[in-house]
């Protein structure tokens, strides 16, 4: 499949928690061809955040 026909997920994060909660979700979505990110959300407000991930 081409590079750009593969979706990315990207995995957020809720406030008590960081990108590591992903750590064994990632391995299968890369395992099944897919791109994945899990960002570090800064935690500053919901409206920060949204526009950081943006």
């Amino acid at each position: 499949m081409p590079r750009h026909a593969r979706p990315t997920v990207v995995l957020v994060h809720g406030a008590f928690a960081d990108g590591s909660s992903y750590a064994r979700v990632i391995p299968e979505l890369t395992a099944a061809g897919l791109d994945v990110v899990a960002p570090a959300v800064p935690n500053r407000s919901l409206v920060e955040d949204a526009a950081y991930i943006a």
